[in-house]
């Protein structure tokens, strides 16, 4: 499950999230940095006003896997040789 959030992060991809108002499924965008936030509107606290809710921001905290494969190494030096970094 952690390398699939991995590669979503990376990628792009369809993750749920939990939210005050229930889960959500969330379009990661691809190239997703730690730190980077999201607004899901109308999903926050009520803001007062009848039937109406405030913002959620959902910050993106990955970590990258300490305890990779030895093809999963190749395969990630592969990636960065071709993207030339």
């Amino acid at each position: 499950m952690f390398m699939r959030r991995c590669l979503d992060a990376i990628l792009g991809g369809a993750v749920p999230v939990p939210t005050l108002m229930g889960d959500v499924i969330l379009k990661v965008p691809q190239g997703t940095q730690p730190g980077q936030k999201v607004i899901c509107k109308g999903k926050g606290i009520r803001n007062g006003r009848p039937y109406q809710r405030g913002k959620q921001y959902i910050h993106f905290n990955n970590k990258v896997s300490t305890n990779l494969s030895d093809r999963q190494c190749c395969l990630i030096e592969d990636f960065v040789k071709e993207k030339g970094e």
